[in-house]
């Protein structure tokens, strides 16, 4: 698949959606935040695929289109499990960013103490070797 076959399809499940809960909430439908952003998300995506060919640098509109994904987030708090899964995920890289920065500085540490015990070594070597015909 095309990933513009892809953001396509995606896009008419939105409208689609919209519409139908639009059809369903009537009068109630602009009580929920969700809702309006969404209505809001889909309004400027539409927007943006009939002007799209007027102005070449609609980025505004392209990040808009973009917000889209972010209407999955809905979705994840729907299911207990997955919020349960994502939330673990998400608190666990704290951790692992601060294992990734200690790691680093042993590792530089470490690489560190290396070039001061084998610099002496090297020079002690290359010193000892016929070393005419190296290019150094």
């Amino acid at each position: 698949f095309d990933i513009v076959a892809i953001d396509r399809i995606c896009f008419v499940i939105y409208i689609v959606e919209l519409l139908l809960r639009l059809y369903i909430y009537q009068q109630q439908f602009c009580y929920s935040w969700w809702n309006v952003a969404d209505a809001f998300v889909v309004t400027m995506s539409t927007l943006g695929e009939f002007v799209q060919n007027e102005i070449q640098n609609a980025s505004l509109l392209r990040l808009v289109r973009v917000v889209r994904v972010v209407r999955i987030l809905r979705v994840i708090t729907m299911f207990q499990e997955l919020y349960l899964m994502l939330a673990s995920l998400a608190s666990t890289m704290r951790t692992i960013f601060w294992a990734c920065i200690l790691f680093g500085l042993v590792l530089g540490i470490l690489a560190l103490l290396a070039v001061e015990v084998l610099h002496p070594a090297q020079k002690k070597i290359y010193a000892e070797t016929d070393s005419s015909d190296c290019a150094r």
